[in-house]
């Protein structure tokens, strides 16, 4: 075999090298595909939906998602969410999951819980004192952004 028939052999491995990885560039499967519509709020910028998404069910990596960029995304999920009228079987779905079942009206304080930073949270139709919990603070910034904003943006009191 002649040198210039290994040359021809390799420039053909490497055409074919360059059309697998174009035709996998072309792969055009999202990466993130919605599995189910958690919750529904409302907040300042507008209406945002939490989703779970596919192979990511830890509740960490849920994330609140703009009802209208949803919309053109996941039809299919923002549907299904609409069609169901009776959203408290959903809510029954996802007990133990705060932004389904009650919400926060508002936070009250600040503190370091075992090194961790806490917001005291008031919830909405929970008017006893009892009733206030400690939240995580990144827990509470990802759920109430816009809720933990007003809260930072007020004036530090001096004790």
């Amino acid at each position: 075999m002649s040198w210039w028939c290994l040359d021809e052999i390799k420039v053909k491995e490497e055409e074919e090298q360059t059309l697998d990885l174009a035709s996998a560039s072309k792969d055009t499967s999202p990466l993130y595909v919605s599995e189910k519509v958690i919750a529904e709020r409302q907040t300042p910028e507008g209406l945002e939906i939490l989703v779970q998404w596919e192979r990511f069910p830890a509740e960490e990596d849920w994330t609140w998602e703009r009802a209208k960029s949803l919309a053109e995304s996941a039809p299919d999920s923002i549907d299904e969410w609409n069609r169901r009228a009776d959203r408290t079987s959903i809510e029954k779905e996802n007990e133990g999951h705060d932004a389904c079942e009650i919400q926060v009206e508002k936070i009250l304080g600040r503190r370091k819980v075992k090194g961790t930073p806490h917001y005291l949270a008031k919830w909405i139709g929970y008017d006893q004192v009892k009733d206030r919990t400690w939240e995580p603070c990144e827990k509470l910034r990802i759920d109430v952004p816009f809720i933990v904003e007003e809260y930072e943006a007020r004036p530090k009191r001096r004790t």
